[in-house]
């Protein structure tokens, strides 16, 4: 279910400026509901197809999960334009969520951009269009659903009902927590959002007659940070992973957009554009203590996924397992 109200303001002054603003306000409101039979491969009579033909003496398995999450919004936006030249424009976001702590549950996010169209103050031979532009902004979100919180497992045992913090595979997670300080005490859940912080500068351009020839280019770099992921611990503690916020990455990005027009005539035009792109990831920080994770693979096979610390963010890593075998019996 989703809701969303806002109002609205423009004014013109003096036929060079032009006001714009927006407050609003929204409700999301998400549940999910899924129940299962089934009896899987226990038939007792081959090909008929009934949740009775089953051999198990409880009779057909059954399933359920559930789920409901709720966010509020309100925003706020505000536009100033000059001689259709200059463009300024603020953005303001503050969400409340029900998936992370009461003391970490709101977050505010804000957000600028800056534009000119500077060939409508000076004439350029030959271009017909330019603009210059930069923008920078600061988002978040909360997270998968029940992440930060101790999940329990309800099942039954001789038909008695259950709770159990294991995982559908058998593992048990820590949720982001503080510990008391004597250790004693439940933990107190501390998940917070991820952040996500980025600038973006860059120009288009447009030239001759047609615009047979435009540019587009822009810079942007970000960080993620804040992460909300899951790293692994050893067994012994009792639990198979430690869900937390860690983790800084820093991405850099150049995009490039070339378009032309070769043929133009009055019954057709003939399109031509090349997109070029390079992007770098930097893995700045992860957890405290950890400077290598596993994104992927690792489990018996040779190659694997990494995110190092100091290095790229997907970093693919080959194990020679009887080459160091080898350097082990030298």
């Amino acid at each position: 279910m989703y809701g969303q109200t806002s109002f609205n303001y423009n004014q013109t002054f003096n036929e060079l400026w032009d006001v714009s603003a927006m407050v609003g306000g929204a409700v999301k409101q998400t549940t999910y509901d899924n129940q299962r039979q089934y009896i899987k491969e226990t038939f007792a009579i081959e090909n008929w197809f009934s949740m009775n033909n089953t051999t198990l003496e409880t009779g057909p398995m059954t399933s359920r999960e559930r789920g409901d999450d709720l966010l509020l919004s309100v925003f706020a936006s505000a536009q100033l334009a000059y001689a259709n030249q200059i463009y300024l424009e603020i953005q303001a976001r503050n969400d409340w969520s029900s998936i992370l702590p009461p003391t970490n549950n709101h977050y505010f996010y804000p957000g600028a951009s800056l534009s000119w169209i500077f060939t409508e103050a000076f004439e350029i031979p030959k271009m017909n269009f330019g603009k210059v532009r930069v923008s920078w902004a600061d988002v978040g979100r909360p997270g998968p659903r029940y992440y930060g919180n101790v999940a329990f497992k309800v099942e039954n045992y001789g038909g008695l009902p259950t709770m159990q913090l294991n995982d559908d595979d058998g593992s048990i997670y820590l949720p982001p927590a503080d510990f008391a300080a004597d250790g004693a005490g439940f933990p107190s859940p501390n998940l917070k959002p991820e952040r996500k912080r980025e600038y973006e500068v860059g120009f288009e351009t447009a030239f001759f007659r047609g615009n047979r020839l435009s540019l587009d280019f822009s810079f942007f770099h970000n960080n993620t940070y804040n992460q909300i992921i899951q790293l692994p611990v050893p067994s012994s503690s009792g639990v198979k992973a430690v869900r937390m916020n860690a983790g800084d990455i820093a991405q850099n990005g150049i995009e490039l957009s070339i378009n032309t027009k070769p043929i133009m005539t009055k019954d057709w035009t003939w399109e031509l554009g090349f997109n070029l792109a390079n992007y770098t990831t930097k893995v700045v920080k992860l957890g405290k203590g950890i400077t290598q994770q596993t994104l992927s693979g690792g489990k018996g096979n040779n190659v694997a996924i990494y995110a190092t610390e100091g290095g790229q963010f997907g970093e693919f890593m080959c194990v020679l397992i009887k080459l160091m075998k080898m350097v082990k019996e030298l």
